[in-house]
């Protein structure tokens, strides 16, 4: 499967092996900045109560969350 898309500074193309697919979590040391969701190419990220939640059906395993995060709350389940 190949995910493709832009945003305002580049173009990505991601190739995932689906039954690789290993979700990532949001830990409590979440401060709900929003950061991780503006950047998940999968728009796999909502706020949830008290902070930011992955759907693990949507998400890549890409890792844009964790490399954004100011407080490194996500993390491979």
């Amino acid at each position: 499967m190949y995910l493709i898309g832009n945003t305002a500074d580049y173009s990505y193309q991601i190739y995932i092996e689906e039954e690789n697919i290993m979700a990532y979590v949001i830990s409590d040391d979440c401060v709900a900045c929003g950061a991780c969701a503006e950047q998940c190419p999968a728009e796999a990220i909502s706020e949830g109560d008290g902070k930011y939640v992955i759907d693990p059906d949507k998400c890549l395993d890409c890792g844009a969350c964790a490399d954004t995060c100011p407080v490194g709350a996500p993390q491979p389940e």
